[in-house]
Parts: C-alpha cells; structure tokens; sequence
C-alpha cells in the first residue's frame, strides 16, 4: 500500500500489535513548541511537550545509567552506583552538584573485583569523607611528603585515643614539642637536660596554680626524707609571718616575722584525745642520745624528757596539770622535779643555789634538817653568821641575832645595821634562863643579894659591890703575839673617869704597828714601815717610790705626786676622778661605775698572745678647721728597727665615727687593714667604707703611716697608721667622735 495521508478525529485505535513508521528524512530540530509522541501505560498513543518530557524525567529516578569505556551503572530506586573503570577519570565542573543528600556516593578502581563496594573516597549522609585502606606501596602524601603514620597514631595527637598503660621511660623515647611554630620529636634525654639529672633538679621555683590548692603528698603517697640547705627557711601562712630557720651546725629558729609589740611565736603540743583523764600526758619533749656507739644499754634510754601531765579529769571547769621534768642516771628517765597547777614546786633531789641572795616570801618555812648551817668555811671572809629578821616599830627595822665575826662572840642587837653582812647596834637585853659561868656585864639585882660575899681587891681598892670604887692601879702583862689590840683613852686629862677604846685605833702587839683611821698634827722624827727608809722630810715625796702591802692606798682629796713607781696593792681616786701626766692632767678620767674615758688620741695596748689575736678599743674626737686634714688617732702596726716599744701591733679594725658640721651629722662605718708593713704614703694601709647614715659632710678620709702621735717616724722606728679626716669645704669647723675596734695581728707579742 502506498504512503497515504489519513486524519482521524476523535482518536484513532489500532487493532494491531505493531505499528510501522517510517523514518523521517533529514533532521528533526527540538523546540520547545515541538511535540513528542508517546504511548502511555494503557496502550494509547499521544504527543507531550519538551518541558512536560523533561519534567516526567526529573519526577521519576534513574535507574540504569550506561555510558561507554568502562563507565557503567544500575541499582533500584533506593541507590544507584556509579562504576568508573580503567582508564577512564572523573573530573567534576564548577556546575556540578551532588544531589540525594540521603544517598551515598563513592569511586571505585577499575580492578575492584567485588562489583564496587571497595570505596577508595566515600562519603556517608553526614557529608563526611572517608579514605578506604592505603595500599603500602603508596603511601598518602601531603605537599610531597609521604604520610606514614597510621590512623590510631594520628588519633593519639588530638587525646581521642589516649592510652592508659603505664611504660617506662628511656633516654630513646621521645616526646612531641612544639618549636615556636614547628612540631617536633625530641628524645626524652632533652627533657632530662631541660629539667636536670633527676626529676627534683628544678632551675627556678615550684609553684601551685594558686595559693592554698596543692598539697604535698598524700595520706596513702608519703614522701620520704626533705633536705634542706644550710640557713635555708620555711615560711608559713599567706604572709609568711612564722619562720622555721636552720641555723648552720646548731639547729632551729622558730621566728614571728612581724615587729608589733607583744607579738611573739608559738610552738603547740596538742593531743587529740578526747577524754582526758588523770595521769594521761598531753605533750612531751624527749631527750635522747639514739647514735652513741659505746653499747646497748643505758645510753640508748631516754635521758631527759619534760612532759604536762593532767592532774585530773579534764571538764568545762578544771583542766588542772602538771609539769614533770624528767632525767635518767643509769635508767629510762624518771620525774625528778614538779610543778602542779598550784604552784607547788616538787624536787625529789637536793637543791643547790649558786646566786648571790635567794629570796623565799613564803608565810611558813618548814626544815625537817635538824641542822641548818649558815656561811662558808673555805676562807675568813670577816662576815657575821646569824638570823636577821625584818620588823616594823615606828618604821621598819632590823634585828640580829647571832656570831659575831668580830670578837668571836655571839650578840642579840634588837635594832641592827647591816653593812654588807657585818652587823652593828647596840646589843639588846636577852630573856632566858642561863645555866654555867657568866662572864662581861650583868645588870639588874638578884633576887636576894646586896653585897658580894667575899670583897674582892680591883686596882688595890677593896670592892664588895655595896659601892663604886676609883681603882688605884691596873696591873698589866707583856704580851706580844695579839695582831689586834684595842688603845685604851681617857675623855679627861684628870680626874675619875672610865678608860674607853676605840676601833678606829689598833695596835699590833707583834709588829709594834700602830693602825689609825687618820692623823692630825705635825710628825717629827722618823717615820718607819718595816721594809722602806726613814721617811726624815714632811710634806710632798718627791722622790723614790711608795710600797704598800695594805692593800689600797687611799688619798681622798689629796693628790700623790712622784717621779717614781707605785708598786703593790691598789690605788682608789674619788668618784669622776682623773690620772695624767705632767703636761695631760687629766688623760683618764674613771667613773662611778668603772668606766674609763681618754682625754687624747691615746693608743691603747691591748693584751699579747703568741696564738690568737686581741682586740683593744679607741676612743677619739675633737674639731677640725675647715680646709685642715688632720690626723684623728694612730695605733701601731709594726716594730721599729732601731729602739722598739714593744707595745702591741694591731693588722686593724672596725671604724664607726660620728661628723658633725653646722646642723647636719653624717654617721660612717669603715674597715681599716694594712699589709703588715705600712710605707709613709699609705698605699698599702687599705680603708673600705660600708655603712653611710645622715648628710653627706663631703669630707676626705685617708690613711698615712708615722709616729704615734700623728707626724713623722721618730728615731725608734715604729710604725703607726695614721687615720685623717680633711674637712674639704665651707666655713664651719667640723667636730667628730668615733670609736675603733682593733684586732691584733695574732701571734704577735
């Protein structure tokens, strides 16, 4: 049948299986008012447009995708995949996307046998990518450089994967670092040398995050020993106000740091307890000696130990306790000494008192010595034994009864003095009943008697006590050996009177000397002492010298002048009182409590000895003229060559001098020292100034060498450091005072 042209309205239905077209010769453009003609589900034949065929597609899913060289695909609705085999790529335009957020998307080589599910990139429904195993000969390379760490290390960077298993440490080890912005390994010998040797050597301090956080240790991780060094410190508290201080070689100091008033440390000895009853120790200090090597036995007992220890059941009302000092002789130590919390004193051994007065204010005194022994009989100190008792009549008073050191006799004086234990007063009248022989004065009558019964001859006068009586003659005896004996004098020239004597007047039987108190009067012929010349001059010695074995020499307002020597005993001057010489009267000047003061630059000679040195200390001041240097004092420092003194040399010393100029004052402390042959210019005399408070004076201190007062050597050669001051400026004289420890140069004599 020819190709004829037909139309059917209303549609056409074919009752055929196929329909037969021919092709359409030349080509068919698409526009987008072309139409497609397709047949639907049902068998009917109809056209659609571009857009609607378009929008068929994207309504629906691909299913199968088949493109050449090796790209192949198929899957359900649910997935498809995408296989791109060798040695086709896949490259992806900046227009692509990837759509189906839901589904997951992966490359696969071309050698994947398994039908694609070995991913080398894959990415999930989070968006994430992930790399499948790296084949070993090629290895993932960043910027060249081929990564060889594996993901479990990688992981160990960031923490994710930290391990949990202890190892140990070796120099080989290393650990990860960041060098200013580099990441580094380093091995951990590095750490070592960073740190020190050993974990405890630190180059600065070890400081918690924060103060009153970190302890050190724990209840169940002690540390073992601390060392400490020499004079090192611990501070407690946030301001560090207590301190614990090693003091080199001795121990330790427990210090408050803080200088307020009343303010002191504290050392706590506390129990935990908590039910303290009698007898149970709330602290304790122990002696002991655990390393003496000479055994096993009492050495390693306790020696000592003072412990509070309560004296009862400890309430709201009464924590009564006792102090016990404990000692050990050839045993543990026991209580050897007490005090309660009343105050009482408990000795259980004999108490020995060194002191020069011991004091006891107790009401009532209890001796159960049967003997109480009074003085010391090593020497005769020319002092009284006996009871001195205090009491008031009409002010207080003193009472004495006892030995008499005087005469050997025992006296009652009712109102005493006492000087220095030697006891004077008018003796009192003793009640008592006397059995034996009464011998000196008796006053008052017995009961019956009127006379004596037998008269007895005194001084040639009958006397039979009815009576006073003028003896007529007293009969006396040579005796030569008494060391002390009593004139006897009269109060009249005349007449009936009583013979007296005084103390003040001695006179020794066995030399012939007499002792007195004074002398008034005009003394003419010889004066003789039992070892010296006739004394035939009166007024001033002027010449030879005074001996003396009396002890002192005591010329109160008198002065002694002599070209000669005083030898032997002592010499005492009044108060403030001065010794000098003919041209320095008044060089020494000694106080009232033994201070001595030196009018001069004099140098002082300190003591010798052949291995030590000896200090000695100068005094100097004075005023200096303004543009004047001069010497302020001198000491020696070596032997002369030609005619030496021999008075000490001294290497130097410590300065401390006090300059005044107008109103301002400047205090200085300085170090002298020379090299042990000083040379005039003072190159080799050292002088270091340390310690300046005050004004600053602008004054020039120097040194020089010379003689000991102040200028040129002299013919005996010694040699002296000379100290200057130079008051440099301005028009006010500038005074000084200072005083200078000096150290002799040991071995020196």
């Amino acid at each position: 049948m020819a190709n004829k042209a037909f139309v059917a309205k209303n549609g056409l239905t074919v009752n055929t299986a196929s329909i037969i077209m021919s092709e359409l010769s030349g080509t068919l453009t698409p526009t987008t008012a072309g139409k497609i003609l397709i047949t639907d589900g049902t068998g009917q034949m109809g056209t659609r447009t571009e857009a609607q065929i378009k929008s068929d597609i994207g309504a629906g899913v691909v299913e199968t995708v088949t493109a050449g060289n090796g790209l192949t695909g198929g899957g359900t609705s649910a997935s498809v995949t995408v296989t791109m085999g060798a040695p086709t790529t896949l490259t992806v335009s900046t227009t692509d996307t990837v759509g189906a957020e839901t589904h997951a998307h992966a490359i696969t080589s071309s050698s994947d046998v398994s039908g694609g599910t070995a991913a080398i990139l894959a990415s999930d429904g989070t968006g994430k990518l992930k790399v499948h195993t790296l084949d070993a000969a090629t290895a993932l390379q960043i910027g060249g450089t081929a990564v060889s760490s594996t993901a479990a290390e990688l992981n160990l960077l960031d923490g994710s994967a930290k391990s949990t298993a202890s190892i140990t440490l070796a120099d080989a080890d290393a650990f990860i670092v960041i060098d200013g912005s580099t990441t580094k390994q380093i091995p951990a010998s590095d750490i070592t040398a960073y740190v020190g040797a050993n974990p405890a050597d630190f180059s600065s301090a070890i400081l918690p995050n924060a103060s009153g956080t970190i302890d050190l240790g724990s209840a169940t991780k002690e540390f073992n020993d601390i060392f400490l060094a020499d004079s090192s410190v611990i501070k407690f508290g946030n301001d560090q106000e207590i301190t614990l201080t090693h003091n080199p070689d001795k121990g330790l100091t427990l210090k408050h740091e803080a200088t307020g008033d009343d303010i002191f440390p504290t050392f706590t000895l506390a129990t935990k307890q908590t039910d303290i009853q009698a007898n149970d120790v709330l602290g304790s200090l122990d002696f002991i000696a655990p390393d003496e090597g000479s055994g096993t036995a009492d050495q390693d007992l306790l020696a000592g130990a003072i412990r509070v220890i309560s004296e009862g059941d400890f309430s709201d009302t009464s924590n009564a306790s006792k102090m016990s000092f404990m000692l050990g002789s050839s045993e543990a130590a026991t209580e050897k000494m007490s005090l309660s919390s009343d105050g009482n004193l408990t000795i259980n051994g004999n108490l020995i008192v060194s002191g020069t007065t011991t004091t006891v204010n107790s009401t009532t005194v209890s001796i159960a010595d049967p003997i109480f022994e009074l003085g010391d009989g090593t020497s005769d100190d020319n002092l009284d034994r006996g009871i001195k008792m205090k009491y008031n009549s009409s002010g207080a008073k003193i009472a004495f009864m006892g030995f008499d050191d005087t005469d050997g006799k025992f006296m009652m004086i009712p109102d005493a003095t006492d000087t220095s234990s030697v006891f004077s007063g008018t003796v009192g009248t003793l009640k008592a009943n006397l059995e034996g022989n009464v011998t000196g004065d008796v006053t008052g009558n017995a009961d019956t008697a009127t006379a004596l019964a037998t008269a007895r001859n005194i001084g040639g006068v009958s006397f039979d006590g009815t009576a006073a009586i003028t003896p007529d003659e007293i009969t006396v005896a040579d005796e030569s050996s008494d060391t002390t004996c009593f004139m006897l004098f009269a109060t009249a020239a005349t007449g009936a009177i009583q013979p007296k004597t005084g103390t003040n007047v001695t006179f020794n039987s066995g030399t012939g000397i007499v002792s007195a108190t004074g002398f008034s009067g005009t003394l003419t012929g010889a004066i003789q002492t039992a070892s010296q010349t006739n004394i035939t001059a009166v007024g001033a010695l002027d010449g030879g010298s005074i001996t003396s074995n009396f002890g002192t020499i005591d010329t109160g307002s008198s002065a002694i002048s002599t070209t000669g020597v005083l030898t032997g005993g002592s010499v005492v001057v009044t108060n403030e009182s001065t010794i000098g010489s003919a041209s320095d009267t008044d060089a020494i000047r000694i106080g009232a409590g033994g201070s001595v003061g030196f009018s001069n630059n004099t140098v002082l000679y300190g003591a010798s000895n052949s291995t030590v040195a000896v200090a000695s200390t100068q005094t100097f001041s004075g005023s200096i003229a303004t543009g004047q240097n001069d010497v302020v004092f001198t000491f020696k420092a070596k032997d002369g060559t030609a005619s030496p003194t021999g008075a000490t040399n001294y290497q130097g010393g410590e300065i401390v001098l006090t300059l005044k100029k107008g109103t301002d004052v400047e205090t200085k402390k300085i170090m002298i020292h020379h090299d042990g042959d000083p040379s005039a210019d003072g190159t080799d005399i050292f002088i270091t100034e340390f310690a300046t408070l005050g004004t600053e004076l602008a004054e020039n201190i120097t040194v020089s060498m010379g003689d000991a007062d102040g200028t040129s050597l002299t013919t005996n050669g010694d040699k002296h450091v000379h100290f200057k001051i130079e008051n440099t400026s301005g028009t006010d004289a500038m005074t000084f005072a200072g005083v200078a420890h000096l150290v002799e140069i040991p071995g020196d004599s």
